[in-house]
């Protein structure tokens, strides 16, 4: 009779403890009608059958429990798969793929495999992928391709030169490289046959050093993606 009264009193606290939290499921709601039953046999001195409802109350609890871990679960990857598609949906916009080609693709993959965790109901892992793909793109910001146009600054402390120019970490970070800038804009130059001879505002196209992507007139307001090391 002790065991079935500190059964049926276990259950009593289980439900204190989870509260509403349980109460909009199936399991929880059977628990406690066969709670409700198990202490009405014990009050009519039915104690094998007060036992009986008890431990199937208990196991309705049990079920219960993990009916709500499981919502729980889903809930926590649904809220991380719609915080990493967001991202992902921004960094494609902010045109991430190539201007951060290593961390996109390890954000994509990371993407995949919290995609495929999910299909597979798999819900803690899949929120798991999807916070490494938020970790991935967390500190990227926007940037642009390198500029494939200058035009010309006058700066009355330090004119603007093609050894100069050339040094400019957008351009390629080496005044050595001044004669590739010199062979594309020969033909505009004032004095085709002075590379010294540039005027303010003029425009001068960079060719590509290593391949790289350049596109539109350099901003100094802008943030630009770094020149590939060699």
């Amino acid at each position: 009779m002790k065991r079935i009264s500190l059964l049926i009193g276990a259950l009593l606290l289980t439900a204190s403890v989870f509260g509403q939290s349980l109460l909009e499921n199936s399991y929880y709601q059977k628990s406690l009608e066969l709670r409700a039953q198990a202490q009405e046999a014990f009050d009519a001195g039915d104690y094998d059958a007060a036992a009986d409802l008890a431990a199937q109350a208990q196991e309705f609890a049990q079920l219960s429990d993990e009916f709500v871990d499981t919502m729980l679960a889903k809930d926590q990857a649904d809220s991380a798969m719609s915080a990493a598609q967001i991202r992902m949906t921004w960094a494609m916009g902010a045109g991430i793929p190539e201007t951060y080609p290593t961390d996109w693709n390890l954000a994509t993959a990371r993407m995949e495999l919290a995609t495929s965790a999910y299909g597979r109901e798999e819900w803690l892992d899949a929120a798991s992928y999807a916070d490494l793909v938020l970790y991935t793109l967390a500190d990227l910001s926007e940037r642009l391709p390198l500029p494939k146009y200058y035009a010309v600054r006058l700066i009355p402390d330090r004119r603007d030169c093609l050894w100069r120019i050339a040094e400019y970490p957008f351009v390629y970070g080496d005044p050595w490289k001044w004669r590739m800038l010199y062979d594309a804009n020969k033909a505009v130059l004032v004095n085709p046959n002075d590379p010294d001879l540039i005027l303010p505002g003029q425009i001068l196209e960079i060719p590509s050093l290593r391949g790289e992507t350049r596109a539109g007139t350099w901003d100094p307001t802008k943030p630009y993606v770094d020149l590939p090391k060699p």
